[in-house]
């Protein structure tokens, strides 16, 4: 399974809302869905799976991120 990701900048955070910006779109999303630590301003990885993957466990999805990274992916 290849996990694809985009890096995009948080643009706006404040209790439940929140907005990020991927290239030049900015798209609303709650903010439960960031880091907790995260900040406006920040950078962050958004990740995609396919859906015809079914369900993937939070333990399993952990695992193929730490295998792309260590493997330079």
């Amino acid at each position: 399974m290849t996990i694809n990701s985009l890096s995009c900048k948080i643009v706006y955070k404040v209790g439940k809302k929140a907005e990020v910006e991927i290239g030049n779109q900015v798209i609303s999303i709650p903010s439960d869905f960031l880091p907790k630590t995260s900040t406006e301003g920040d950078v962050i990885s958004c990740y995609f799976l396919n859906h015809n993957d079914n369900e993937i466990s939070e333990k399993k999805l952990a695992q193929l991120i730490l295998e792309e990274i260590l493997n330079g992916k």
